[in-house]
């Protein structure tokens, strides 16, 4: 009896800490260059930036990169930051590009290119999962607030 209770014991440890990291990797996070100036970017900055709108913080132009590395993060970012599915949000970066000449925001499909382009770019945006952002030394968060659900 005591080796079950024990078993079930560490069982139920396994469980816990395995949901508190699941719950750090699913972590949704806004990240910049490491010597970027930019902290604090609201809600509503961040979707404009990421609609292509031209966004000035603390007097540099903010270039948002977009993080294609994972279907689930992308549906994140899309539904918790800019509210809308990716078929509207695709229509509106199109919209912008024909009625303003605005350009789209670049896509990047591996994540060591877009964590190398936020380290060369201290002006540049991009969204990832908190345990990636973790991996590289020369990003840092600057936005932490949403959890996949």
């Amino acid at each position: 009896m005591n080796r079950l209770r024990l078993f079930a014991s560490i069982l139920l440890f396994l469980l816990a800490t395995s949901g508190q990291s699941f719950a750090a990797e699913r972590m949704l996070v806004l990240v910049a260059s490491s010597a970027s100036v930019h902290d604090g970017l609201s809600p509503f900055e961040i979707r404009k930036a990421f609609l292509g709108y031209p966004l000035k913080h603390n007097g540099h132009e903010t270039h948002p990169l977009r993080n294609r590395t994972d279907p689930r993060l992308q549906e994140a970012f899309l539904q918790k930051i800019m509210f809308m599915s990716d078929q509207v949000y695709e229509r509106q970066l199109t919209g912008m590009m024909f009625r303003y000449g605005l350009a789209k925001p670049p896509e990047y499909s591996n994540l060591a290119e877009l964590a190398r382009a936020l380290a060369n770019d201290p002006d540049s945006i991009s969204y990832m999962w908190m345990a990636d952002a973790q991996q590289f030394h020369n990003i840092k968060v600057i936005a932490q607030s949403w959890h996949e659900d």
